[in-house]
């Protein structure tokens, strides 16, 4: 590990794209400083900087492509060892060397991981408005695909609660309110009651997102205030809706919910409206009283 390169960390800005320099890569025989990336062979590429975001926090790492003049990287996974920052894929075409200067781009996925993870924010929220503040995050899984939210209860939440908790995010999503986040020295975030997830390592400073604040003089007019190094949509709005597909147990005293939002979301309706369609059409029945 320590022979590995520091990445620069361009991630926690939104940035989609950026051009950077080909530092080495890593395979099994360690890290390479020199030379022609081999070909068809997974290797670990390491950057002087990156817009990808390293698998942290739940949220899974960036996917896409670093290129230059046809030549394309395509990453698979973006993971971090100390502060080097490795670029998991596999060159797809041309060819690439250390010292060369490449062009780095996500893929659209991430607006879809934005997503999720601010509306784990606003989940958290609304749970501790149902079933109150001692509700607290135990891990989280948050991806393209959809998110998945682990917290402290004692019991399963019954439906009506879990309906009035669909309710309370949807109501904060319709409301289109501003999402920003800023570093803050870790005295001055816990003063302002920003949430830290239990068992996770914090610096002298913290980022901290902030759910209805407009920027960071108007800090006291977020609902939700929580210690968070991964990716956001500007405006709750953006989120497009939620729907809670299952709430289980996952261990004593430890529930899970998982959910849709987005385009996911929009998927999952429009195949059960074509179940429905298709039942109404064989039982000779109108919808509502299938």
């Amino acid at each position: 590990d320590s022979d590995l390169p520091a990445t620069e960390d361009l991630h926690k800005y939104q940035t989609d794209r950026c051009n950077a320099t080909i530092l080495g890569w890593i395979d099994g025989d360690g890290f390479k400083k020199q030379g022609n990336l081999p070909a068809d062979t997974e290797i670990g590429l390491v950057l002087d900087k990156t817009c990808f975001y390293a698998e942290s926090g739940g949220q899974v790492g960036d996917v896409g492509v670093i290129a230059s003049d046809g030549n394309r990287f395509v990453v698979e996974e973006t993971t971090k060892v100390g502060h080097s920052v490795i670029h998991r894929g596999r060159l797809a075409e041309g060819s690439l060397s250390v010292g060369q200067t490449v062009a780095v781009a996500v893929s659209p996925d991430r607006n879809a991981t934005r997503k999720n993870h601010t509306a784990t924010h606003v989940l958290q929220w609304a749970l501790q408005q149902v079933l109150g503040k001692s509700v607290a995050q135990q891990g989280s899984y948050v991806g393209p695909d959809y998110l998945r939210f682990d917290f402290t209860y004692p019991k399963a939440p019954t439906a009506e609660e879990l309906g009035k908790i669909e309710q309370l995010v949807r109501e904060k999503i319709a409301a289109d309110l501003p999402v920003m986040w800023t570093v803050l020295p870790r005295e001055e975030a816990d003063k302002l009651g920003a949430m830290a997830l239990f068992g996770e390592k914090y610096g002298s400073e913290v980022r901290v997102v902030c759910l209805g604040a407009s920027d960071k003089d108007h800090l006291d007019e977020a609902f939700s205030r929580e210690f968070c190094g991964g990716t956001h949509v500007d405006r709750l709005g953006v989120i497009g809706g939620i729907k809670i597909l299952k709430e289980e147990s996952v261990s004593a005293g430890v529930r899970r919910i998982t959910a849709l939002t987005g385009q996911a979301l929009t998927e999952h309706l429009e195949r059960a409206g074509s179940v429905v369609e298709q039942l109404t059409s064989l039982l000779q029945v109108p919808a509502d009283k299938l």
